[in-house]
């Protein structure tokens, strides 16, 4: 199980700033394609507006349109 499902556990439990570590964490091993859909997955809504949270999907989305070959 990857760190974006651990995500979505902790999420369900109330821990936002633990399942925020967990999206940080499936960001920074990139080993968790699931992370690419931090933007429009709806159970991560509960973490919207959350500035970390925000932060990240800025920086999970400014490196998925890098890697796109439209994106240089």
């Amino acid at each position: 199980m990857g760190p974006f499902i651990f995500a979505l556990v902790h999420l369900a439990l109330g821990e936002k700033e633990k399942a925020i570590d967990d999206l940080e964490r499936a960001y920074r091993e990139r080993a968790d394609p699931d992370i690419v859909g931090i933007k429009v997955e709806p159970l991560l809504d509960p973490l919207r507006g959350e500035p970390r949270f925000e932060r990240l999907v800025a920086k999970v989305l400014g490196s998925a349109e890098n890697k796109s070959p439209g994106g240089r």
